[in-house]
């Protein structure tokens, strides 16, 4: 799997939920892995260091922050507990 981190890294905190879905397909371990973790870490943190400035508010922005709130570690290794892996149903 080819992935252009650098490209998703300059589109900045917009690309987050892109970097979630891509994380998971990836081989824990792997630099490519390490180094989108890295990034995801980063476009979080710059998300939410924006939030000392009224002006920088947009719609946006804020869904962004909300799905952080809600969303688990992307890095984070899967729980099991009973017929559930992370919260979704195993088949």
């Amino acid at each position: 799997m080819s992935a252009d981190l650098g490209y998703l890294r300059d589109l900045g905190p917009s690309a987050l939920l892109a970097l979630d879905r891509l994380i998971p397909r990836l081989m824990p371990g792997t630099n490519i892995w390490a180094r989108a973790i890295a990034i995801r870490s980063a476009l979080a943190a710059q998300l939410l260091s924006m939030q000392g400035d009224w002006r920088s508010w947009s719609w946006r922005t804020q869904r962004l922050k909300d799905y952080l709130a809600m969303e688990e570690v992307v890095s984070a290794p899967p729980t099991r507990h009973n017929d559930t892996v992370s919260g979704r149903e195993v088949s």
